[in-house]
């Protein structure tokens, strides 16, 4: 599949170490760049790696964000951040940064790991989106819908009773839960949600181990549940019958497109190449609604559409 980029971030990455990239419920992408040397990992006698919430002085960050047409809305600075950042959404007027590690380390003592600024980049709250988080995306509405990997769900750094033991939770744009995902007899639970899909209004898509399930939630309800032939995807995008993964576990970076109807079957796979025909090797990647939004190590924005997909493997191209 051949894609056009859509915008050009060379520029600003340039500055720093890209850690965190996400796409806002309007398709308007955005990057954070560490503008300091990074301290994001720490090691024991043993030599084993374990993730830092806070480096052990401040980082720097920039913020920039361009609109789904490839137009630079959003260049600011923020200094000054206690907490190693990984993930980043628009939260209407305001930006939500996120470390995805929240340590406790006792009653009412723990890392509020949501980091809320105004678009100025002057801080405004903070507030505790639990350990182990995976993926994020906040709705139109400003609600901030968070995945978990496996230690958010069974506990780690501390949590005995993890935040995120659900797999996935909403909340409002304070930091206060307003959904905790419940499968009951219509679904399987949660061992880890490799991918979220906040497609708008009501509609939640996500993607989880152990079966490797596509759920899509309306109203917080179980409104479509199959298990998918793609196992370790990293992105997913949906589009009226079709859904097209992004990597899978023997093949990091081949999009696999999958046909909903009854039982769901690969129809099509397809390397993602720029316009100059070079594979595009992905930096980041993140599914909202019918498009996945690729980060290309050059650089380079990229959007590659469901029903492009389709249309190509009707076309048999």
């Amino acid at each position: 599949m051949k894609l056009e980029a859509v915008a050009d971030l060379s520029p600003a990455l340039a500055d720093g170490t890209l850690v965190a990239f996400g796409v806002g419920p309007h398709g308007d992408a955005h990057a954070v760049v560490a503008l300091r040397e990074l301290d994001y990992r720490r090691s024991n006698a043993a030599g084993a790696s374990f993730a830092k919430v806070r480096p052990d002085g401040t980082q720097d960050y920039r913020v920039v964000a361009w609109s789904s047409a490839g137009e630079l809305t959003l260049d600011v600075r923020i200094d000054g951040e206690r907490f190693n950042v990984h993930l980043v959404q628009p939260l209407g007027d305001e930006l939500l940064l996120a470390c995805a590690r929240s340590q406790r380390r006792g009653d009412g003592d723990f890392d509020r790991n949501g980091r809320v600024y105004a678009r100025g980049g002057e801080f405004l709250r903070e507030m505790l989106l639990g350990d182990g988080i995976q993926g994020m995306q906040a709705s139109v509405r400003g609600e901030i819908w968070t995945g978990y990997f496996d230690e958010g769900v069974f506990g780690n750094f501390g949590w005995d009773e993890p935040v995120g033991a659900s797999g996935l939770v909403a909340w409002d744009k304070n930091g206060a839960k307003t959904f905790e995902f419940s499968p009951g007899a219509a679904a399987e639970s949660i061992d880890d949600c490799y991918a979220l899909n906040v497609e708008g209004g009501d509609s939640v898509w996500l993607y989880y181990y152990s079966p490797f399930d596509l759920v899509r939630l309306q109203g917080g309800r179980v409104e479509f549940k199959k298990k998918m032939p793609v196992s370790g995807s990293k992105a997913f995008a949906v589009s009226g019958r079709h859904a097209l993964f992004y990597g899978n576990y023997q093949e990091r970076d081949v999009c696999q497109l999958v046909c909903l109807d009854g039982a769901p079957k690969c129809v099509a796979s397809f390397a993602l190449t720029g316009a100059d025909g070079e594979k595009i090797g992905a930096a980041a990647v993140e599914g909202r609604g019918g498009a996945l939004h690729i980060l290309g190590g050059d650089g380079l924005l990229y959007r590659a559409g469901v029903e492009t997909a389709v249309s190509l493997a009707s076309s048999g191209r």
